[in-house]
């Protein structure tokens, strides 16, 4: 009865009275307990309520409380009761209940959800509360934003310093934390926090989120956005960023009004752009005991120099559920900590990541065809053997182009680069970059492209896992589009993906710390290898290969697995058609594990690569650097891990022989998937 919906049209007793003839059996919180029983007493003895009628709710009470067992009391035992009531199904069910009441309250434009992020200049402001709060924490894990913390007073020398901070933004996200339930002192909401927010809103978009008490709205008529969150806690505000960022809709409608133009039932849905939310592995039906194995897989796996660290991210239906690194980026232990920005050599990862995702978007295009000859798209090869070779089965590795070629071998002299093929710096003539100080002539990779197209192949057919097959493709693409590779991959998937890391020639971008090194090369460039590409052929490219040369972290790789697995659409954006990634994403005639320019399940059960309990539709590639990525449409779910598992050596490969990376993704499926004997 403390809301006063009821009480304050009526005396005390009444309200209660009249609350009881209505039907309800258990009224709570009367403002005057004594004077709602003898209201009651009198209505008895009058013969306005009768008791039968009275006996009739105190029964549903009584049985009630005997089907929850408090007939026979046991008291509570107190060890662990937070974990016992709160358990993961009553989380996923306060999860779903709040993303159901989140409500959209205003939205001029249609500005929210926010699209195109990367081109938006954006700021998060929180009042009354702490700066990287989770609501903050969960914005900045969609795109770079200012962020903010200001108390909920403002002097008029705040008002303006604040104002001339935020002017030049394109939206600024409010909010407003620290409110009070109760409508003395205007519901915790200062005059001088609605003078100023209307004061910011002449000069930028203002973007209200409100964690609190709807009458509050009232405050707020002329704001054009405003977001309506009924508290303030850790869970209430991870979704609501979620949903000012486009992974749900929003669906609630306001219980009450608050002012002429704040009313009851308002509220609009927004769009699902499709993107990443955060949620914890048992919220989607894993097992955290299972997962607790990874610890152990991890330990071992360092102890043994499988690798010195790493990246794992898991994503279940949609949600980062797992998001973790681990271990160092060399050995040493005084050294660099992995952390959530080590950027990663992505070796072979990148055929499917840049490559296969290139030709996709030719194929959508209708620019090439799949079962054309190479020689109609890449005219400087209709004179050689290599332009019979089909599209298709350069992607399927069945093309009969040979594995590789170790060009770097041909020029090395004496154990040391040859000093007539590399110079120290950039010189005229000598501008491909290998490694740090170390210039190829450009020559010289002229030369390397003209070898790879006299190759004569054998007959197509035969599965020979190829890195010279996606040279041609990569060949083949800057042909037909006239751009390199690098620059249209990034174009159209990368920058408008927002993915910052995932990229050719990082050091143009990152600084060289941020680089997990891959080896102490004793054999070619005679040095650390960090921020170049691991791949001799590819560095002797100028770092950008087909088959090689992409970098990145798991959190951006998981942005594009989601864009791939929402069959082709990411952040309200249409990348791919859906029937041109179940083309590629399906198993190719003859072959047991490949589809086109990804791998998959070996059909003939031989899966070194991959765990056997992925599904038969499972999709992605491995990497020669100890990474890999997989996409099960099946389960919803994708895994990534990223390692630097040859430093110092690429050899011996303790990685792949000891099937860390496999294991561990047994250990994921086993912790959803019902148990299954070997």
């Amino acid at each position: 009865m403390e809301m006063k919906g009821v009480t304050q049209f009526a005396s005390n007793g009444e309200a209660e009275w009249h609350a009881l003839a209505a039907g309800n059996d258990i009224i709570l919180l009367p403002a005057d307990l004594p004077c709602a029983v003898d209201r009651i007493q009198r209505a008895l003895q009058e013969g306005e309520f009768t008791l039968p009628q009275l006996e009739q709710h105190v029964k549903r009470i009584l049985r009630a409380k005997y089907r929850l067992g408090l007939a026979d009391l046991k008291p509570v035992r107190l060890q662990n009761l937070e974990d016992d009531l709160y358990t993961p199904a009553a989380r996923a069910i306060q999860s779903r209940l709040i993303e159901h009441s989140l409500t959209l309250v205003r939205n001029k434009q249609y500005l929210l959800p926010l699209k195109e992020l990367p081109s938006l200049h954006l700021a998060a402001l929180n009042i009354g509360d702490t700066l990287n709060n989770p609501f903050q924490q969960t914005l900045s894990r969609y795109t770079s934003l200012e962020r903010y913390a200001a108390p909920k007073e403002f002097s008029e020398e705040a008002i303006e310093m604040w104002v001339d901070q935020l002017r030049g933004t394109d939206a600024v996200i409010v909010g407003l934390f620290g409110l009070s339930a109760y409508p003395k002192n205007n519901f915790g909401i200062t005059s001088t926090t609605i003078d100023f927010l209307h004061r910011l809103a002449e000069e930028t978009r203002v973007i209200l989120v409100h964690f609190g008490n709807p009458y509050g709205l009232r405050n707020f008529d002329e704001l054009p956005w405003i977001v309506q969150a009924y508290q303030g806690d850790a869970i209430t505000q991870t979704i609501t960023a979620e949903g000012l960022m486009g992974h749900h809709i929003f669906q609630g409608h306001l219980p009450v009004t608050s002012s002429p133009r704040i009313r009851a039932g308002q509220g609009s849905y927004g769009d699902n752009l499709l993107r990443l939310g955060f949620s914890s592995p048992e919220l989607v039906g894993m097992s955290p005991d299972t997962l607790a194995l990874l610890d152990h897989v991890i330990h071992r796996m360092i102890s043994e120099k499988a690798a010195p660290g790493g990246q794992i991210m898991v994503i279940k239906d949609r949600k980062v559920v797992i998001d973790r690194v681990f271990g160092y980026q060399t050995y040493d232990t005084t050294g660099q900590k992995v952390d959530f920005n080590t950027i990663y050599d992505l070796a072979s990862v990148t055929k499917a990541a840049a490559t296969t995702m290139a030709v996709m978007k030719l194929v959508d295009r209708g620019t090439i065809q799949l079962d054309k000859p190479l020689g109609l798209y890449l005219s400087e090869c209709r004179d050689k053997p290599v332009s019979k070779v089909l599209i298709r089965d350069l992607l399927s590795h069945t093309s009969g182009m040979p594995a590789w070629i170790p060009f770097y071998e041909k020029t090395v002299r004496r154990n040391r680069p040859s000093k007539k093929l590399y110079r120290a710096s950039a010189l005229p003539g000598y501008t491909v970059p290998v490694a740090e100080h170390l210039y190829l002539k450009d020559e010289y990779r002229d030369d390397i492209w003209q070898s790879i197209m006299r190759i004569k192949p054998n007959a197509p057919g035969k599965y020979v896992y190829s890195d010279l097959g996606f040279l041609l493709l990569q060949r083949m693409v800057e042909a037909v589009t006239d751009q390199a590779l690098d620059m249209f991959v990034s174009q159209e998937f990368y920058q408008p993906l927002g993915l910052t890391t995932l990229s050719f020639h990082p050091l143009q971008w990152h600084p060289r710390e941020q680089m997990a090194p891959t080896e102490l090369d004793d054999y070619f460039r005679m040095q650390p290898v960090q921020g170049y590409v691991h791949d001799m052929a590819a560095a002797m490219l100028g770092g950008v290969g087909g088959h090689a040369g992409l970098f990145g972290t798991t959190r951006d790789l998981g942005i594009l697995c989601q864009m791939l697995l929402n069959e082709g659409v990411y952040g309200g954006i249409r990348f791919l058609d859906p029937e041109t990634i179940r083309m590629f994403t399906t198993r190719c005639p003859d072959c047991s594990r490949r589809g086109l320019g990804f791998d998959m399940k070996d059909k003939a059960g031989h899966n070194g690569h991959v765990s056997d309990r992925v599904s038969d539709r499972a999709f992605g590639h491995i990497g020669f650097t100890g990474t890999c990525f997989w996409i099960d449409p099946e389960y919803d779910l994708i895994y990534i891990f990223l390692s630097n598992r040859t430093w110092p050596s690429m050899t011996p490969n303790r990685l792949q022989e000891g099937q860390y990376r496999q294991e561990i993704q047994s250990i994921i499926y086993r912790s959803f998937l019902p148990y299954i004997p070997s």
